[in-house]
């Protein structure tokens, strides 16, 4: 698979203080609204949504750019 320029928007919730990854979608509203509708319970503080290329490369470092700064 080539290389994409298009944004991917990952949701990822914070437990244990520690982020991760749950969901993602090239469409932001999809990403939102999985947000809202299966994570309500969280607070909005646990909650991101990080915007990256669809490689899983970029977004593990991503996530592991915001575990670093907790």
């Amino acid at each position: 698979m080539g290389s994409s320029s298009k944004n991917y928007y990952t949701l990822v919730v914070r437990e244990n203080d520690q982020w991760s990854p749950q969901f993602g979608d090239f469409n932001k509203e999809v990403v939102n609204d999985e947000m809202d509708d299966s994570y309500g319970e969280y607070k909005k503080k646990d909650l991101r949504v990080i915007c990256t290329s669809e490689s899983q490369e970029q977004i593990d470092t991503e996530v592991r750019n915001l575990n670093l700064s907790n």
